[in-house]
């Protein structure tokens, strides 16, 4: 399932209530980022919503819960212009509920966002082992401490991927966003 995006640039930046029709903030402040230092930040918690310098490409990814291939015809000021977003939902709203139709809501209201979802045939690949047998191992509970996860480093022609303690969906979708 691909989602083809359409925005307006000139969208409201300000705070204000939002309608009550559909799921939504009951308040929220939508702004172009100050921060220049590059670093990005999601936080919710007890009905409270924060973004800070997170590209729109970023938000609608979140609020559709889309991998990133999955998003196309955006404008490209969706993928640059970064955004902090300061909300407040009911107290009773879940951190799915936020970080779903709520945010879609809001994405909709202040980008005038309208999405078309289509099916299109896309390349797949297939992991398979190779003649030899397999040489991943599986990891013992608790072995990597601190440092679960992956790690990629990459040179002029290369990329190199490793993981300590994931499991191989973790790894399929992480090979997807490559």
């Amino acid at each position: 399932v691909l989602m083809a995006v359409v925005a307006s640039a000139g969208a409201g930046f300000c705070q204000a209530p939002l309608p009550s029709a559909r799921p939504g903030f009951e308040v929220a402040s939508v702004k172009p980022t100050a921060s220049a230092d590059g670093r990005s930040l999601i936080q919710a918690a007890s009905g409270r919503w924060t973004m800070r310098n997170l590209a729109l490409r970023r938000m609608i990814l979140i609020a559709w819960d889309l991998q990133d291939y999955q998003l196309v015809g955006d404008p490209a000021w969706v993928g640059s212009e970064h955004y902090d977003v300061q909300a407040k939902a009911d107290s009773g709203a879940s951190v799915q509920e936020m970080e779903q139709p709520i945010l879609r809501a809001l994405l909709e209201d202040r980008f005038r966002l309208r999405v078309h979802r289509e099916k299109r045939e896309l390349p797949i690949y297939e992991l398979a082992v190779a003649g030899g047998g397999a040489k991943l191992q599986r990891s013992r509970e608790g072995s990597c401490g601190d440092s679960c996860g992956f790690h990629l480093t990459t040179d002029e022609l290369n990329r190199t991927l490793d993981g300590k303690g994931v499991t191989m969906e973790m790894l399929a979708g992480n090979l997807s966003r490559s």
